[in-house]
């Protein structure tokens, strides 16, 4: 038999491509599976783009051999027919799963990620608060506005949050002077420590100092979404120029010294907008040109009947008509078509090294490692934190907010983690106070972790960011005086 007539007998040619798909698919699934970083992170970003390519080209292949396989040995008359009909039968059926897309999302079935509509997955706050700030990042608008979430078709919290005169979420107002008697500690963080969600654990550690009669000043200086970039501009642009303080503490999350510029912006009064850049905008109008087009949704304007719409939606389970929209095409656009940020939107870790790795280097040499593994001028951001604080006799606490997967591995065998060991590391060589987060929760078992973090969100709940500043005051008046470290 010919290779001509098996492939008009069988017909199997066409499914090659599609068959390679699935390959390059389930490759990319190990890949991510053996390379991840801990936090479902790809290290080698060059190899998941190949394979990408690869994927697209093996449909390309699958398009191209039906073709050819309908058009062999037809006339001109007949050929011009095919097209016309194979392309009125393409458009036909991709309108058809763009309807069945609509339909899902109308019960709630979340499959195409981003589109602001379904109930499944939903963020919204009641008023646009966000804007980009050239010297922070973003700040806030002081105020008070109500956030919902929902995830899985579950309410994960609804909350009214304030945001205080300096643009931080805080039911208290901050002051830029000092009583000469208190102990002023300014803090920064990202989400963990702002918690827009629930009462900060900032307010509440302050409640905690004024109720034993403790002279001390807690602010927070905190970014959500945003990490050591961000805290760099706060700190030399904000903190050190307005403030009188004696100490700070930087409260890091896993991949806080890796992310990029942090930005938040609400403007056009529909949607929070956000996305993490390599670079800071040179002016309002250079991010309203070259940034704010390349970021994306992460919370919507709602005002509060429209809340309340969706919790009705949640409680009974009601499909909700939504707005008509090319859902399918723009999630497809989205993910594999539309051309790579010309400004970077995120920084990619290589893989620099392991925690087997970890465990056979010094401090000084983990550094050296993490000027391998971050962004350039990442790690001397930190130092020159350190630096100011220590030429001006100001105290350091370098800490580690614990992810709750990696706190169920640490409580159920000790199993350290890189962003642990690295934060120890950088307190060592920088000779600053370290305080654990992990530690915080040793007494815990594995499986109650859940009880203090956020169902389905990540982040830690009240009962989480409770000890955690419960733990935090102690360690704060155990150790800083101001005849002490630094």
């Amino acid at each position: 038999m010919s290779v001509s007539q098996f492939i008009k007998r069988k017909k199997l040619t066409v499914f090659v491509p599609l068959i390679i798909a699935g390959l390059i698919k389930v490759c990319e699934f190990l890949f991510d599976v053996i390379f991840g970083d801990g936090d479902g992170n790809i290290s080698q970003p060059v190899v998941k783009q190949i394979l990408k390519y690869l994927y697209l080209f093996c449909f390309a292949a699958f398009f191209l051999t039906w073709i050819v396989l309908k058009f062999r040995n037809k006339t001109k008359t007949e050929m011009i027919f095919q097209a016309i009909f194979s392309g009125i039968l393409v458009v036909f059926t991709f309108f058809l799963a763009e309807i069945t897309v609509y339909l899902l999302l109308c019960f709630s079935i979340n499959i195409v990620s981003g589109s602001p509509n379904y109930i499944t997955s939903y963020s919204a706050i009641s008023k646009p608060m966000a804007y980009f700030h050239k010297e922070t990042g973003y700040k806030w608008k002081p105020g008070e506005a109500r956030i919902i979430r929902v995830m899985n078709n579950e309410l994960i919290y609804d909350y009214r949050f304030i945001i205080n005169n300096s643009g931080y979420h805080s039911a208290r107002n901050y002051n830029t002077k000092k009583d000469s008697l208190a102990f002023r500690i300014m803090v920064m963080g990202d989400s963990f420590t702002n918690e827009i969600y629930e009462e900060p654990w900032i307010d509440k550690i302050q409640r905690k100092s004024d109720s034993l009669g403790k002279k001390l000043e807690w602010y927070a200086f905190s970014s959500d979404g945003g990490g050591l970039y961000n805290w760099h501009e706060i700190f030399f642009n904000e903190i050190v120029p307005s403030y009188d303080f004696d100490a700070i503490v930087i409260s890091s999350f896993i991949d806080n010294l890796n992310r990029g510029y942090s930005i938040f912006d609400s403007e056009d009064n529909e949607q929070f907008k956000f996305a993490r850049f390599n670079k800071i905008p040179n002016s309002l109008e250079d991010f309203n040109k070259n940034f704010l087009p390349k970021m994306g949704p992460t919370f919507y304007v709602l005002n509060e009947a429209g809340m309340d719409s969706v919790k009705n939606v949640i409680v009974n389970k009601k499909p909700k008509v939504i707005k008509w929209n090319f859902y399918l095409s723009k999630h497809i656009y989205n993910t594999y078509l539309k051309n790579p940020d010309e400004i970077p939107s995120a920084y990619k870790l290589p893989n620099a090294y392991s925690l087997k790795d970890m465990e056979k280097l010094s401090a000084k040499e983990i550094i050296e490692k993490m000027r391998q593994k971050y962004p350039p001028n990442h790690i001397n951001m930190l130092e020159k934190i350190i630096t100011y604080c220590k030429q001006n006799n100001k105290k350091v606490i370098l800490s580690c907010v614990p992810k709750r997967e990696f706190l169920v591995d640490y409580l159920k065998s000790a199993q350290d983690n890189i962003y642990r060991a690295e934060i120890k590391a950088a307190a060592e060589v920088y000779e600053v106070y370290y305080f654990d987060g992990y530690k915080v929760f040793e007494g815990v078992k594995s499986e109650n972790v859940p009880e203090y973090y956020l169902k389905f969100d990540g982040h830690w709940a009240e009962k989480g960011s409770s000890a955690y500043a419960g733990k935090l005051l102690e360690f704060v008046n155990n150790n800083l005086n101001k005849n002490g470290k630094n």
